[in-house]
């Protein structure tokens, strides 16, 4: 990746350039742990207008963010649970656990399923259960930015992967 932006950058490739500025200061927008950060409600945005579906479901982020009494309670999960983070992990830094690019929207009976269980646990089994199709799930890991093989990362990587890919959605 670093070969490849040096060379562009000595190509002159003055588009990538420009893209790649905008792109640099919105990962570092994404650093953050307020969910209510001008960058995240731009991701968040973003979903809406991809008519995206929370992770695992078939429920739309539209109906979380225009939410009806109707509709079954959708909530952001830590894609690295916090007592996961704090017990297995040893992170205790309430800012650093609650990043944003930890967190994605799913239906509240997946957030109390998943509980406290490492990734490594939990997405396995729940992609299973789901028993979605492929096409929908890999769709569902781009609209929700989730890195390849996200589950094998340790959380730093884990965190600076999906702050790029939640920057290009």
């Amino acid at each position: 990746d670093v070969e490849m932006v040096n060379q562009r950058v000595l190509s002159g490739d003055v588009d990538f350039l420009l893209n790649r500025g905008r792109q640099v200061t919105l990962l570092d927008a994404l650093n953050t742990s307020s969910s209510s950060a001008p960058a995240f409600v731009a991701y968040i945005a973003a979903l809406n207008i991809l008519d995206a579906e929370v992770l695992l479901a078939t429920s739309k982020v539209k109906d979380w963010i225009n939410a009806r009494p109707t509709v079954k309670g959708i909530e952001k999960h830590h894609l690295f649970p916090r007592d996961y983070l704090r017990a297995v992990v040893g992170i205790s830094d309430n800012k650093k656990i609650n990043q944003v690019a930890n967190l994605a929207l799913v239906e509240w009976s997946d957030n109390i399923t998943i509980s406290n269980q490492a990734p490594t646990e939990y997405w396995p089994q729940e992609v299973a259960e789901k028993n979605l199709e492929e096409v929908r799930r890999v769709q569902q890991e781009e609209w929700h930015a989730l890195p390849k093989r996200w589950i094998e990362l340790d959380y730093d990587r884990f965190l600076v992967a999906r702050r790029g890919l939640m920057a290009r959605v």
